[in-house]
């Protein structure tokens, strides 16, 4: 994505605008974890659509200032570069780099990764940006042999300044509503693959390997149930149990 794009996004966040393109949740600090459609995934324009990663940085009033867009390898789906970018108003300071430092760069490497790469281009990556990576740990590996204005940075494992524990994450509840429109996506998706396994029946008069998947959304509306009101009850007891400690002191 180009970083004209990436600050449409930003824009599109703070004047709430197209918010079913995207799914947020806060892993800390000012920072979102994000996937993001590039349409509304419930559309029906037959296209495939696919998520891509980005973490959302917010400013200390909640705004909205910067996005980090991670770049996956198509193939193996390990991470192989990371697009930052900060609105011009609220660069340099510090924004970007302690939400790399304290939440982004431990998420990534949630799980037990020992390198993460990325890479800059001496046509278009800011002189900030490379410097902005060396502080936050990345090291200068060479250049990419095919593309001699490529520099490859990587960062070590060893240079997390701390990890990552999903335990301490908040969970957002979500609403009746949108509990509704989701169970109303698993029926409709059901539905479709019905309506395609039976023609494909019809057809050629052998069964298809499609009612594994129905069996699936046909218990998928009890999952959204069962996870809703798992975290919906921890949630609770969480807020008792603060209430209580509050109470004693």
């Amino acid at each position: 994505m180009t970083n004209e794009e990436l600050k449409d996004l930003i824009d599109g966040l703070n004047q709430n605008v197209k918010m079913d393109r995207f799914l947020l949740r806060p892993i800390g600090g000012n920072v979102e974890f994000a996937y993001v459609w590039e349409e509304d995934p419930s559309s029906t324009q037959g296209s495939y659509l696919s998520a891509v990663k980005f973490y959302f940085i917010r400013d200390n009033e909640g705004k909205y200032v910067g996005a980090v867009n991670v770049l996956e390898n198509s193939i193996s789906g390990k991470v192989c570069g990371l697009h930052l970018f900060t609105l011009e108003e609220h660069r340099r300071q510090g924004f970007m780099k302690n939400a790399l430092q304290d939440h982004i760069l431990p998420h990534l490497m949630r799980d037990g990764s020992v390198s993460l790469w990325t890479t800059t281009n001496d046509d278009y990556s800011t002189p900030d940006a490379k410097i902005l990576l060396e502080k936050v740990g990345f090291k200068v590996e060479g250049k990419d042999p095919h593309h001699k204005e490529t520099t490859i940075y990587r960062f070590s494992r060893e240079n997390l300044k701390n990890e990552f524990k999903e335990d301490e994450v908040h969970d957002r509840i979500l609403s009746d509503e949108v509990l509704e429109q989701l169970k109303t996506m698993a029926r409709v998706a059901n539905n479709l693959l019905t309506y395609i396994g039976e023609s494909l029946s019809q057809a050629y008069g052998e069964s298809c390997k499609i009612g594994q998947l129905r069996n699936d959304l046909c218990n998928a509306e009890e999952l959204i149930d069962n996870v809703h009101w798992a975290k919906k009850t921890k949630s609770y007891h969480q807020q008792k149990n603060t209430h209580h400690e509050v109470k004693q002191i």
